[in-house]
């Protein structure tokens, strides 16, 4: 990967479709004590993108190393230094922001004409806990992470695009496609990269829960999203390029 020379987007898709057909993992990072899990055999919806986000921006460095991919996976997927369950970004309205403040994602969606206001509640893991081995091993971090509810509502994106006024035009390849979900107390269910398979056909790239292993979805996002039907929309996400300031690396 260090060799191609494409634009990010390209890189990021290129990056993907090197994981195609590992096999569909939930709930890897779900150990203790928490640590910076680092698994490029099997993945869920979110550890794909955050890995293949990770891969492609390092790859793109002078001098890639191991220890960079990891340490930019840590600053992807945790808000601060700190490597603990609560300062993991278990929601990705909280995801967003915090990369946002990092440089590395812009949040698109407003920008297009059919985008509408969009507030989501953030609720479920704290009105859930027993769902969550870690928040049913420690019950006392409820409240904490209560609190890290309602700031991340303050903080997320505030447009979506409805699943009825979808076009594909704005979308470029390498975007970060969230399926916004109708559940009471998320914002989304799901999360992909954008892939155009040809010049008239949009569809992306996913680690899938159906499939059980990461694939191109076949057919077109606009057709998944019709069959979705507690998705209510997406929200687009637009990784930044490589001139923007790297990461920390070691």
């Amino acid at each position: 990967m260090h060799t191609v020379e494409a634009a990010d987007g390209e890189r990021i898709v290129c990056t993907a479709k090197l994981l195609l057909d590992k096999p569909y993992q939930a709930a890897t990072l779900e150990r203790e004590p928490e640590g910076v899990v680092v698994d490029l055999q099997r993945f869920d919806c979110t550890t794909f993108v955050e890995t293949v986000l990770a891969l492609s921006w390092e790859s793109a460095e002078n001098t890639p190393t191991f220890a960079g991919f990891v340490e930019t996976l840590r600053q992807i997927r945790y808000r601060g230094e700190v490597v603990s369950y609560l300062d993991r970004l278990h929601y990705l309205s909280d995801w967003v922001y915090e990369n946002q403040q990092k440089g590395r994602i812009a949040d698109v969606t407003s920008r297009l004409a059919d985008s509408q206001s969009y507030h989501p509640q953030l609720f479920f893991m704290s009105t859930h806990p027993t769902a969550y081995p870690a928040l049913k091993s420690h019950p006392t971090w409820v409240d904490s992470l209560r609190l890290i509810e309602q700031r991340a509502e303050r903080q997320a994106p505030s447009a979506y695009l409805p699943k009825e006024n979808f076009t594909p035009q704005a979308i470029q390849n390498g975007d970060l496609i969230a399926f916004v979900t109708r559940i009471p107390g998320l914002d989304v269910t799901h999360i992909g990269i954008a892939y155009w398979r040809n010049a008239d056909e949009l569809t992306f790239l996913h680690a899938s829960s159906t499939a059980r292993r990461v694939v191109i979805q076949p057919g077109s996002l606009q057709n998944y999203l019709k069959h979705q039907k507690q998705c209510r929309g997406i929200w687009i996400l637009r990784p930044k390029t490589s001139t923007t300031p790297h990461f920390y690396r070691p």
